[in-house]
This record gives C-alpha cells, structure tokens and sequence, in this order.
C-alpha cells in the first residue's frame, strides 16, 4: 500500500489489518514489514481467533504520532472501541 505521508501509512495498514481481522476472524503474530518512503509491503502470519473479548470500531488520527527514538520508531494512536 502507499500513502501521501507515514501517518496515513499507518492509519491505512492497521485499517487493513482490521479488515482482514474481523472478515476472516483472524489473528495475526508475526510481520514482516517492508517500508520505502511512503510504501508498506507486509507479509503476515497468525491463526483463526478464539474468541474477542472487545472490537476495535476504527483506526483514527486523533492524537496519532510517530517519531524517533533511540531505539528505531514509536507511535501513539487511539482506536475507537
């Protein structure tokens, strides 16, 4: 996927990984993510969910932000539950 800035980059992957999620009442553990620029090509494994104790409703931009640390990159995203 691609995306006009890293922020929707993140906003359209955790939308997607919703998706796949709640349509395939599946789980995913481990990524292998590759990103250039603005493009993110994922590679994902996991397994068909138990059980869901509580959804996410939607991914949102409401106090999104990413940024650099020592230890590589961090983000802070709220979800609608």
């Amino acid at each position: 996927m691609e995306a006009a800035d890293a922020e929707s980059l993140l906003v359209s992957f955790l939308s997607e990984l919703l998706y796949i999620s709640e349509s395939e009442n599946l789980g995913f553990d481990q990524f292998e993510l590759r990103i250039d620029a603005f493009r993110l090509k994922a590679d994902l494994s996991g397994a068909p969910l138990e059980a869901l104790t509580k959804q996410i409703k939607a991914v949102t931009y409401h106090n999104l932000q990413i940024r650099r640390t020592d230890r590589g990159l961090e983000t802070e995203i709220v979800f609608d539950v």
